[in-house]
């Protein structure tokens, strides 16, 4: 309603100034090819500015009823997920939160990830019927079976396996700058002429292994305004090792070496009282402030130096390489701009004493937000929530208020280019304050 208080104001396929009294148009303003689905009056009821479906806000005046600026397009968040993601299931599980807030989301799948190139996606509609897209993938049927694997590719093999999934994660920053690269050239959805995402606002996210792909991007460009990460690591063979889950795959690879570096005579059924399938190896490495031990394992050190190999190759796609960049030690001629760390305690995939590392290295505990899964698993003890990795995501009505907050946390971090961080659950410490934890803590 205009400030005379006579003039109400619709909007939809165009803007129309409406009588109240005598219920007739009094204007209709210039349509666009996109709805107008929203809008708001200057105090002096010389401008009305409109929000427009494509994400564009447009400023009129009402008495030429001329459009005199037009605003950019939606702020975007690059979304990197972590393995095993795809596009197709952990994108749209945070995109509607994200749209609430005026974002838009955008993703790609990781190297290996996403199943085969002829893949599609069957898009069942409210009247029953379905509708078919292609979604090609970046899997590689790399044993030959003819049969793309959801992760598949993403790893070297044979003499080449001390690389592990090094390659694949470089690659995968290039591609994700590039995604920045074509943001700022400017992105026309709808091919209307129209730019539907803001260069001048971009954003990202990462989330395990997303972490890992997305620090190099963020800590050598200026194109992303504020980022946060989700359970980050520092390392893949040091979650490899630590992991319940983890473990077994680590002990194949190490029994497939000539000669076998295998000691299951001595090796580990448990980690963090959380019990391992075989094979069984025993490296004997004590945690951070740990008390020295005696190596009487035979052949621990023998793995050890193995997994620091696996390290060092690795160096160049490890996230501990670069976070240092994201504020204690930019890049010249890149700024420091505001970023976020997000740890959950007990989390059994990035166990906390990699993302503790990970920390340390960037000098980033303030700006850490630490959830205390410990303390709602208590309060709430459901079998399957044992392991909060994957907790941003919606994964039913138990977990759904703690991941609600993370995602609106994730947003209001955003809206304030990273200047506001919220206490959005009795469960979070914004920002931590716990000392670093050394230990896996896992819920058994």
């Amino acid at each position: 309603m205009l400030p005379d208080k006579k003039t109400l104001i619709s909007a939809g396929p165009d803007i129309r100034f409406w009588d109240i009294q005598t219920r007739q148009e009094k204007l209709k303003l210039r349509p666009r090819p996109a709805w107008f689905f929203c809008g708001a009056v200057s105090p002096d009821g010389r401008r009305f500015a409109a929000g427009v479906k494509d994400g564009l806000i447009t400023i009129w005046d009402v008495a030429s009823q001329q459009e005199v600026a037009t605003l950019p397009g939606w702020p975007v968040i690059l979304f990197a997920m972590g393995s095993g993601g795809s596009r197709l299931s952990t994108f749209l599980e945070l995109v509607s939160i994200q749209a609430a807030h005026g974002f838009a989301l955008i993703a790609i799948d990781n190297i290996g990830h996403g199943f085969g190139p002829l893949s599609t996606w069957i898009v069942k509609m409210t009247d029953g019927s379905t509708v078919t897209v292609p979604t090609p993938g970046r899997a590689i049927d790399q044993n030959g079976d003819g049969i793309y694997n959801s992760v598949e590719g993403s790893d070297a093999l044979g003499s080449r396996k001390l690389r592990a999934g090094s390659d694949g994660l470089i690659q995968f920053s290039i591609d994700l700058l590039s995604v920045v690269r074509m943001i700022q050239g400017g992105v026309d959805v709808e091919g209307d002429g129209i730019i539907d995402l803001d260069p001048s606002r971009i954003y990202f996210v990462g989330q395990s292994l997303g972490t890992a792909t997305g620090m190099p991007v963020v800590g050598y460009t200026d194109a992303i305004r504020a980022s946060e990460f989700i359970v980050p690591f520092s390392a893949s063979s040091e979650f490899r090792r630590l992991q319940p889950g983890g473990r077994p795959g680590l002990g194949r690879e190490l029994g497939s070496l000539s000669p076998s570096l295998l000691n299951s005579a001595y090796g580990l059924t448990s980690i963090g009282g959380v019990t391992v399938a075989s094979p069984l190896f025993n490296e004997n490495r004590p945690f951070r402030d740990e008390a020295p031990r005696v190596d009487g394992i035979p052949g621990a050190s023998n793995i050890r130096g193995y997994i620091d190999r696996l390290r060092w190759r690795m160096q160049s796609a490890e996230a501990t390489a670069f976070i240092s960049r994201l504020r204690r030690d930019p890049p010249q001629g890149v700024s420091v701009r505001p970023t976020l760390l997000w740890m959950a305690r007990t989390d059994q995939t990035s166990p906390n004493p990699t993302t503790s590392e990970l920390i340390r290295a960037g000098d980033l505990k303030d700006r850490t937000v630490y959830y205390r899964h410990d303390l709602f698993y208590a309060a709430n003890p459901v079998g399957n929530l044992k392991n909060p990795h994957t907790i941003y995501r919606l994964q039913g009505p138990v977990m759904e208020p703690i991941t609600v907050t993370i995602q609106e946390q994730l947003s209001q971090v955003f809206e304030s280019d990273g200047a506001v961080i919220n206490q959005t659950s009795p469960y979070f410490e914004v920002p931590m304050q716990s000392p670093l934890p050394e230990d896996l803590a896992y819920i058994p």
